[in-house]
């Protein structure tokens, strides 16, 4: 959280003093977090959100967001497909039915996402580490900016309006 706070009032000192720390790692500590650490980052990122143990929350807000930004070319609707924790959106680029790569739409989906402002491409790919589970990703992202050191990643998130949206995806997230 220490981090967080820093990054957010002072990004200089807070590259100087956590200086291997990415996006992906707060992203990735979600999990371990209590409710109480899930709330400060949220409080932090200017949101007012206690964490619930359901997904209800999560799904509202990642359908929400997705319909309202310019990320819905990463993310699609299966209903053919089980939701997993009630999430029914998955990311692009898989032929769901099978679960074999689609060539095409991943080239397709990695077209979009370099034409993305950094702001965006933070965000699809805080969705992607939450759906994975993991930082790297072979697939989705090879060859594509996604490691941002936190006190790059928070200031454009917030200067893009993003950040709260962002935090409230991270904090209200349970497991996909």
């Amino acid at each position: 959280m220490a981090a967080t706070a820093f990054t957010l009032i002072a990004p200089a000192f807070a590259r100087g003093r956590f200086p291997r720390l990415l996006l992906s790692d707060v992203v990735l500590k979600r999990l371990s977090m209590d409710t109480a650490e899930a709330t400060a980052l949220a409080l932090l990122c200017g949101e007012t959100i206690v964490p619930e143990f359901n997904a209800g929350p999560f799904i509202r807000h990642l359908d929400e967001v997705v319909d309202r930004t310019e990320i819905r070319p990463f993310f699609g609707h299966f209903p053919d497909r089980p939701a997993s924790w009630g999430i029914n959106v998955r990311l692009l680029g898989v032929d769901w039915e099978t679960e074999d790569w689609d060539k095409e739409a991943l080239t397709e989906w990695r077209r979009a996402y370099t034409n993305l402002p950094s702001a965006l491409q933070m965000f699809v790919v805080t969705l992607l580490w939450l759906y994975h589970g993991r930082g790297e990703d072979n697939q989705w992202l090879l060859r594509l900016p996604h490691k941002w050191h936190i006190a790059e990643a928070l200031p454009a998130l917030k200067a893009a309006g993003l950040l709260g949206d962002w935090a409230k995806l991270v904090v209200t997230y349970q497991g996909w």
